[in-house]
């Protein structure tokens, strides 16, 4: 009894099949945005539970840091830039990038309403103490212009 939001063009780089592509576009429970104006984000945001980002070659998710610092809790894969931005069991969850780890981890946090508060807030808390624009700002002069 959830709805899927997909945010986002295709890939065009890992093509979807035509009958993957058609379940997206026709099944009632999922809701495909295609390309969105950056300025609309708070809104798409604002409709989501949890964020889920399944990648194999995401660097740094811009997507991953802005969820955690609106206070969502974060299911991303561990093995690219998400482990700079997430917490294991603490900001949100590691995933493995394949459907049961993931409809797994999706229920523990709509059965655990509670735990998934928690991630949220602590994935804000780390947000603000670490990727905060000045902090981010310093860490530039003092890395490249010193």
């Amino acid at each position: 009894n959830i709805t899927l939001l997909l945010v986002g063009p295709l890939e065009e780089r890992d093509e979807l099949t035509s009958v993957t592509v058609n379940l997206i576009k026709n099944t009632p429970n999922i809701i495909f945005t295609g390309n969105v104006d950056r300025e609309d984000l708070p809104y798409y945001y604002s409709l989501m539970d949890t964020l889920v980002l399944p990648t194999y070659r995401e660097g740094l998710g811009t997507v991953t840091l802005e969820a955690s610092s609106i206070g969502l809790p974060v299911l991303v894969s561990g093995h690219t830039g998400s482990r700079d931005a997430v917490i294991d069991k603490t900001t949100g969850e590691f995933i493995k990038v394949n459907t049961n780890d993931i409809f797994n981890k999706v229920e523990k946090l709509i059965k655990n309403r509670k735990l998934a508060s928690y991630y949220g807030e602590n994935g804000r808390k780390h947000m603000i103490k670490n990727f905060a624009q000045n902090i981010i700002w310093e860490e530039i002069n003092r890395k490249v212009y010193k």
